[in-house]
């Protein structure tokens, strides 16, 4: 192994080679040794995004979230944590955020929180990348904090009724200033958050709210604000992370800022040809319950992409999104569904994949997790199914 999380990726992998054998009353491998297995993954980020606005998620959810996420090599856990509906995250900055945005007073991460959750999953070889949603998706923010907002319509009745005043410097020293010390601390305390990458948002952005504030046109506005935003990120040493949004609609946007693909697969060819690296999401949402791990499966992150755009695509994300999901049914959402995308981010399937090939992997490594205590769900359904009558862990 080149690094330590070789080390931990080749003994998790002998580790899913043994089994007790109650006849004999004796560990056992299964038959396959001696065995040399040279392998490496496809992708460097194979991750899985968590929402803690739309349902705030206990810190032992995600502990044991993390600890799952090991067992599929997954390296990235993307922590959206901020949208229109709460503000779970403590700032020292503006404590108010908090105060007055999470769900409850007991429904909040302090920066003591933060580090458990990045010092754990560092352990488990898993960068922590947090999401800071905007320009939309900001209504929480106003929750105590309403000058620095812009009000509009539910157009989409999902609480996206307002987004970041950008007629107000003030409303970027706020913004900017919560960055600086979530990301870098503030000289006398440390950071909440120490890994190379933020996730900036920019999707589903709703420029009516922006049309009754500004003269000029909302989508200018909007490329102004990317670039800004992008280039403050760059200053504190970051390397940000845009929706697609971002790039379809932030214009000459920075070739710095790695574009996540999670709605329109076409954008994929046009981010690489401006010069980006890129992340699919499009297909591995979490939350689409009537999407099977076959369907996931079968999603080819390359498929839009030439030979030599291929060389751009750093990887994938399934997206568990929180509108309908909480810490009581979390990892029956995710899994078994997650271990799908996790296994084509890792090896290197081509074209959509032979699922009734990749099945008895998955019935074993479901398996394997309700054995290690992960609430999965069969694969037998869909998202979050449950047996349907007596049966083993194969169902």
């Amino acid at each position: 192994a080149g690094a330590e999380v070789g080390v931990q990726y080749a003994l998790e992998t002998l580790s899913q080679l043994v089994y007790y054998d109650f006849d004999r009353s004796e560990y056992l491998t299964q038959a396959v040794l001696p065995l040399k297995l040279d392998d490496e993954p496809s992708y460097p980020h194979r991750g899985l995004l968590i929402d803690s606005s739309r349902h705030f998620l206990p810190l032992a959810s995600i502990r044991n979230l993390i600890r799952s996420m090991s067992f599929a090599k997954l390296n990235r856990l993307h922590w959206h944590l901020t949208d229109a509906q709460s503000f779970p995250l403590g700032s020292r900055v503006e404590p108010s955020l908090a105060a007055k945005g999470a769900w409850s007073p007991q429904e909040r991460y302090s920066r003591d929180d933060v580090a458990d959750v990045v010092n754990l999953a560092a352990e488990h070889g898993i960068t922590v990348i947090p999401e800071f949603d905007m320009p939309g998706h900001m209504k929480a923010w106003g929750f105590a904090r309403p000058d620095i907002l812009a009000q509009t319509y539910d157009r989409f009745n999902d609480g996206n009724s307002a987004a970041f005043n950008p007629t107000k410097e003030q409303s970027y020293q706020l913004v900017e200033s919560a960055l600086r010390d979530w990301l870098v601390g503030n000289g006398k305390e440390p950071a909440y958050f120490s890994g190379s990458l933020v996730h900036l948002g920019t999707d589903e952005m709703p420029f009516s709210a922006w049309q009754s504030v500004a003269q000029r046109p909302p989508r200018a506005i909007f490329r102004d604000f990317v670039k800004r935003m992008v280039t403050y990120s760059e200053k504190l040493g970051k390397q940000p992370i845009l929706w697609e949004e971002g790039f379809k609609d932030g214009g000459n946007v920075p070739q710095q800022a790695i574009i996540q693909v999670w709605l329109d697969k076409n954008v994929a060819p046009q981010a690489v040809d401006a010069g980006h690296k890129i992340l699919i999401s499009e297909g591995w949402y979490l939350d689409h319950l009537d999407t099977s791990w076959q369907a996931m499966y079968q999603r080819d992150p390359a498929a839009s992409l030439s030979q030599n755009q291929r060389l751009s695509l750093l990887g994938g994300e399934g997206c568990m999104w929180g509108e309908t999901v909480d810490g009581g049914d979390l990892e029956q959402t995710i899994w078994p569904r997650l271990g799908a995308v996790a296994e084509r981010l890792w090896s290197s399937v081509e074209g959509r994949g032979d699922v009734d090939e990749a099945q008895p992997r998955l019935v074993a490594f479901r398996c394997m997790l309700l054995e290690r205590g992960v609430a999965a769900g069969t694969l037998g359904g869909k998202g979050r199914s449950s047996p349907t009558g007596p049966g083993s862990c194969n169902q």
